[in-house]
């Protein structure tokens, strides 16, 4: 979409670099995952055989099953059974609190949300990995004085802000 002109500033984890684009790390990330605890009979923390062995549910904004979680579980050398992708973390939560899956999410939204959905909340038994969740525009962008605003909107509203209002500003 970038490429493509439909948008011109992208914030994400799954950004590769390139020649094409300019790129600002913003924060890092982890994961943790959250289920329903009445439809998965799951101990707390999860135990990699279980976390294997169960149905997934992913972040993607792709249109692969398995979005930024896909490249952390092969570095890892791990392979899930994603069976729903949606590209937004309240739809995942829903479907783990309606189906047997484990919703594998950022652990800001995992912390603030899956309780009050009624989930479980644990972490991944796996050590997974992510790119720092990033600012990406096109090169043509840079000089933007709309795109450049945003920019700057986007970093002020990052600078200097806790945990808590990070999860704010992620959500």
């Amino acid at each position: 979409m970038l490429d493509a002109g439909v948008i011109g500033l992208s914030v994400g984890c799954s950004y590769l670099p390139d020649s094409r684009h300019h790129s600002e790390p913003l924060y890092h990330s982890s994961v943790l995952c959250c289920y329903n605890p009445q439809l998965l009979k799951l101990s707390n923390p999860v135990d990699l055989d279980a976390y294997m062995a169960a149905q997934h549910a992913v972040i993607s904004q792709t249109d692969s099953l398995h979005g930024c979680v896909k490249d952390a579980l092969e570095h890892a050398g791990a392979e899930l059974e994603v069976v729903a992708a949606a590209p937004d973390f309240m739809s995942i939560l829903a479907t783990a609190r309606s189906s047997a899956v484990i919703a594998t999410v950022s652990s800001r939204i995992a912390l603030r949300y899956g309780p009050l959905l009624g989930l479980e909340v644990s972490p991944v038994p796996l050590a997974l990995s992510f790119p720092p969740v990033a600012m990406v525009w096109p090169l043509h962008m840079d000089s933007d004085l709309g795109c450049a605003w945003l920019r700057q909107q986007i970093r002020e509203a990052m600078m200097g802000k806790n945990e808590s209002n990070v999860a704010d500003i992620a959500a």
